[in-house]
């Protein structure tokens, strides 16, 4: 993160503690925030080229290092890194799943026709995180 958009949160969750010292009382329900990142490593283009996939890594690791204690959660497509501050803030940084982890191909499966969908044949695969710091929380 850079500095301007740094200090532009800081002083956007300034406003919102502000507003809620002042005007809390008056709002008649519970109010939680949440926050959320998503890193966009395929777009990022340094003056030499694309990121490599072992800098995507590495950027992605330290992220994980600065925001420990933190819950990781996949899916198939993607890896969030949540942590929680304090009850009532949750914060959430999305990743595409092949940053941390290598996709195995285990075999294909038939997916059949519906109404409007033809049949067609996907590839299943398997996850392999070896990383320590990005493998699946158990």
């Amino acid at each position: 993160m850079k500095y301007k958009q740094r200090d532009e949160l800081v002083e956007s969750l300034r406003e919102l503690a502000d507003f809620l010292d002042e005007k809390g009382l008056e709002i008649p329900f519970d109010i939680s925030v949440s926050v959320s990142a998503y890193m966009p490593y395929y777009s990022r283009v340094t003056p030499y080229g694309e990121l490599t996939a072992k800098e995507k890594k590495a950027i992605l690791k330290r992220a994980v290092r600065a925001l420990k204690p933190v819950v990781k959660e996949y899916d198939n497509t993607t890896l969030r890194v949540k942590r929680k501050f304090g009850n009532k803030i949750n914060f959430s940084l999305s990743v595409s799943r092949e940053v941390a982890c290598k996709a195995v191909k285990t075999g294909n499966k038939i997916i059949h026709a519906a109404s409007y969908i033809p049949e067609r044949v996907e590839e299943e695969v398997e996850w392999v995180c070896t990383d320590p710091l990005l493998k699946e929380t158990v």
